[in-house]
């Protein structure tokens, strides 16, 4: 009886493992949960990415969009069950990204990538004017160009709690040319993407582990997207019918499975042949490609990634919440 007493007190006083919690764009309040603790808690965000342009037809080709900045603080209180102002801004937005405290203070926040205009790329995140103990900003999405058939740019990668992100390319000066790969992201040996060629789109940068980055298009073959799991960029499209469009970055695994920081769209193909949109960005905070254009069409630019809020604390031990400490 003693030792079922003991093992019953233990469970009591024993807290649970970390609790991550998602706060996914559009996101306006968090609750604070009866089993919040202030020791080791983290709040971080990407801030939103921005979109990718279209081109112009028989004039210019799209760019890639920036990427959002990244911001961690730690060890905040707050009262449990207060309800808190949180700002997660959508992709294309500008807008910046946020949680206040119950008396309204911003504890943390993440400035959002700008969007390509034109031939013109998206401008990166800056750190000013966002709150956190740790801070890195975003990066320019890759530039378009004022011709005709001319491959778009690609979107830049987003930054993250390992690193930096990588810029978008811009897009190459060849005539039937194809899209630009988008960039890696969250530092490590990420790396940026390939410029299209007249035959081939390029290769999407590398994700974080230097590996995922999507095979640009070629003859008989589509832009393959990041490798999901990656944080990679995706493939430029090429002048080819059916396999133009640029393909989309793929997100990392730096919080779970299903959240971590992701890499930048392809640009879209501009040739004779074939004309492709610009892929989109991996879920968080990357930038979208830009799309192609030629003599009689031109495609649309690619959709940045959202920001992301992630909130991680371990749980209050259960002597705690009843009161026995």
């Amino acid at each position: 009886m003693r030792a079922l007493l003991i093992a019953l007190l233990a469970l009591l006083v024993a807290p649970c493992g970390a609790t991550q919690v998602f706060l996914p764009a559009g996101t306006t309040t968090w609750t604070v949960p009866y089993d919040f603790q202030q020791a080791g808690s983290t709040f971080e965000c990407i801030g939103a990415g921005g979109d990718g342009s279209a081109g112009v037809t028989a004039t210019s080709s799209g760019a890639g969009g920036g990427s959002g900045s990244y911001s961690l603080s730690s060890n905040k209180a707050f009262p449990i069950g207060a309800v808190v102002t949180v700002v997660v801004a959508a992709h294309g937005s500008g807008t910046l990204s946020s949680l206040s405290n119950n008396f309204g203070t911003v504890l943390v926040s993440c400035n959002a990538g700008g969007n390509a205009s034109g031939t013109t790329r998206g401008a990166s995140a800056a750190t000013s004017g966002s709150t956190g103990t740790n801070r890195t900003a975003g990066c320019f999405g890759g530039n378009g160009l004022s011709a005709s058939r001319r491959g778009g740019g690609s979107g830049a990668g987003a930054p993250g709690p390992t690193g930096a992100c990588v810029a978008g390319t811009n897009a190459a000066n060849t005539a039937d040319g194809g899209g630009s790969g988008g960039g890696g992201s969250n530092g490590g040996t990420s790396s940026a993407g390939a410029a299209g060629t007249n035959t081939t789109g390029g290769n999407g940068g590398n994700g974080t582990d230097g590996t995922g980055g999507g095979a640009g298009a070629s003859s008989g073959a589509a832009a393959v997207a990041g490798t999901t799991g990656k944080g990679a960029g995706g493939g430029g499209g090429a002048n080819f019918a059916s396999n133009a469009n640029g393909a989309a970055g793929s997100c990392d695994t730096a919080w779970d499975s299903s959240h971590g920081t992701c890499g930048g769209g392809g640009g879209g193909a501009g040739g004779a042949t074939a004309v492709g949109n610009g892929g989109a960005a991996g879920a968080y905070g990357a930038g979208g490609g830009g799309g192609g254009n030629n003599a009689s069409t031109a495609g649309t630019g690619g959709n940045g990634g959202d920001a992301v809020l992630v909130i991680t604390y371990t749980p209050a031990g259960r002597s705690a919440l009843l009161g026995m400490n």
